[in-house]
């Protein structure tokens, strides 16, 4: 059961993940085929900001300490979804057992969050590759591309115009 930290920032204890809210897309259909491959829909729409299992062990910090200060830094430094940001890219983990289509996002106010949060729980952060996943295929979950480095190695941009023009509000360049 996730927890609301801030007004759409939620906490998942199970999972560690600290999440931001983004409203789904009417148009996107429940299925989409691309070169052969059936992928499924998310049925909710977030982006990962926080991973603070990974965070609480890396840093020496307790969980319910981070959790708490996250609580704090974005109550006092809000953050939102914007905008979705071309290009699409397909994702793929376990030698391709597991597909993800993922749209890069816009968060207004993510560089003052991080900086609060990280001043408060006294640790080091990095900022989130910020992305949506929007369809999977294998691990309905995703395959977590964390930072530039795992999109560079796990990603590639996506030839795919049509799902494109329900995604982005501009035609990519």
């Amino acid at each position: 059961m996730s927890e609301h930290l801030a007004e759409h920032i939620l906490y998942a204890p199970e999972t560690g993940y600290v999440t931001l809210d983004v409203p789904m897309l009417a148009e996107l259909p429940e299925t989409w085929d691309h070169d052969g491959r059936n992928f499924t829909r998310k049925p909710e729409l977030h982006v990962s900001l926080l991973d603070a299992h990974a965070v609480a062990l890396s840093q020496h910090i307790s969980e319910p300490k981070l959790i708490d200060a996250a609580r704090v830094a974005f109550d006092r430094a809000p953050v939102a979804f914007r905008r979705f940001s071309p290009p699409l890219y397909e994702c793929q983990k376990d030698g391709g057992k597991s597909l993800s289509i993922i749209a890069p996002v816009e968060v207004i106010g993510l560089n003052a969050a991080f900086e609060a949060l990280a001043l408060r729980a006294l640790c080091n952060l990095k900022l989130p590759l910020t992305h949506v996943t929007l369809y999977t295929a294998g691990d309905p979950k995703g395959i977590a591309v964390k930072d530039s480095i795992m999109l560079a190695v796990r990603c590639q941009r996506m030839d795919a115009p049509d799902l494109a023009a329900m995604v982005f509000d501009e035609p990519a360049a």
